[in-house]
């Protein structure tokens, strides 16, 4: 699978240094499509951080491929510990003065670090924000026909764009100053790390850039975290929107129906995810907290289509609110 070709603009490191982070685990499919897609970027004055944690696949030799070929490349192999262990090992080592993270089965089109940077140097900000496609197990790359435009948000606008999911709370598509990670590290051992995490650096930051140019290329597969069957874990998102409730509201008490809105789509998320009838408790409480949300979902005018039709959705009861779902995916 191989990405367009682009002409090279930064042939020379004329900006700082800017490290890539890679976290690497039983993706031996993905990893050289991958990592290839960062090599070639036309922005070349990068650190490509590859952490092995424990795959036990093929990956660990790849991994050491690649730093054998490219000086650029730096490898860590540790034991298995999580996508939060594996990205903190390289926020640890890492000396870039910016830093991007990149899904080890995921692809980046060659202008992504370069658009990134150039955002925060135009803006003069410490975070920048890019468009994502997704696309599945398949051989076709999604072209990016998008008529791309950029802003720049102050603070608040940038945590209401995020709360209404204009951009994607995930800790890729993103370029930050590495500064903003000096007392903020993953929740290891913690499913939806990034909820717990991408608020706090918007919090640091005055204003957020941001370009709806689809530079990164999210690829769907069954295997992936996402796509796995429902753990009780997950409900520890619940606990963390309500600590990102108390964090934001504090300094902007007029995101609170934004805030509602993507606690809705957070809870249908794990709602439609778990069996009923093997975890009737959790099933139970998540759907008394949709019935709580979604009138004031349903009518701000400001949400999503999506999240206002779910809530719609909802008053039909469970078993149609199911069925509707299932047939939509």
């Amino acid at each position: 699978m191989m990405l367009e070709k682009y002409p090279t603009h930064l042939n020379e490191a004329i900006g700082p240094l800017i490290s890539v982070i890679i976290p690497v685990y039983k993706v031996d499919a993905y990893l050289t499509a991958c990592v290839e897609s960062v090599l070639c970027q036309s922005y070349q004055n990068l650190e490509i951080w590859l952490i092995d944690d424990g795959s036990p696949d093929a990956c660990g030799a790849l991994c050491d491929d690649f730093a054998r070929r490219d000086r650029r490349v730096k490898v860590i192999h540790q034991q298995n510990g999580g996508l939060s262990a594996a990205r903190n090992a390289a926020l640890d080592k890492m000396t870039g003065e910016y830093v991007t993270f990149v899904d080890s089965d995921d692809l980046i089109r060659p202008q992504y670090v370069e658009t990134l940077y150039r955002l925060i140097c135009r803006y003069e900000t410490k975070l920048a924000v890019c468009g994502m496609t997704t696309f599945d197990e398949t051989d076709a790359i999604p072209p990016d026909r998008k008529l791309a435009y950029d802003a720049v948000f102050q603070t608040e606008t940038a945590l209401e764009q995020m709360l209404y999911q204009k951009f994607d709370v995930s800790a890729p598509y993103k370029l930050y100053l590495t500064a903003l990670f000096s007392d903020i590290r993953y929740p290891v051992g913690e499913v939806y790390e990034d909820l717990s995490t991408t608020y706090k650096l918007l919090l640091k930051c005055d204003t957020v850039a941001y370009t709806n140019a689809s530079l990164y290329l999210y690829r769907q597969r069954r295997g992936s975290i996402r796509h796995s069957a429902f753990d009780r874990r997950e409900m520890v998102a619940i606990t963390s929107l309500q600590t990102m409730r108390r964090a934001i509201l504090e300094k902007y008490p007029a995101l609170s129906r934004a805030m509602d809105c993507r606690s809705l789509s957070m809870t249908f998320q794990l709602f439609l995810k778990i069996p009923p009838s093997s975890f009737p408790d959790l099933h139970d409480a998540l759907w008394q907290e949709i019935k709580r949300l979604r009138a004031k979902v349903l009518y701000d005018r400001a949400a999503r289509q999506k999240a206002r039709a779910a809530a719609l959705i909802s008053y039909f009861g469970t078993g149609l609110c199911r069925a509707v779902f299932s047939l939509l995916r």
